[in-house]
């Protein structure tokens, strides 16, 4: 693996871990199609891989799984976004 190929690793490794909703974790926008998802989610993970981004890669690659497992369900996706709207609408809390 090319240094370039592990800091690419390492980069997405930390935007994986600030992420706030599943749609960052892919870095897409809320309507993306499932293709879309699907082929971002293939990706990251053959960059992410534990094999070459060791324990931090591993705990990325659940995240990932996390998000992909609602966000391939439409009816999971359909009550993720209703969430993610709600929380939107609320005022922030003192």
């Amino acid at each position: 693996m090319s240094r370039a190929e592990k800091e690419e690793g390492q980069y997405m490794i930390r935007t994986i871990e600030r992420a706030k909703t599943h749609y960052d974790v892919f870095q897409l926008p809320d309507d993306a199609d499932a293709k879309t998802i699907r082929t971002t989610m293939r990706d990251m993970l053959r960059k992410i891989h534990p094999d070459k981004c060791g324990n931090a890669g591993l705990e990325a690659t659940k995240r990932v799984n996390e998000a992909y497992g609602v966000l391939k369900d439409p009816d999971a996706r359909a009550a993720y976004d209703l969430e993610l709207k709600r929380e939107q609408e609320e005022p922030p809390k003192p």
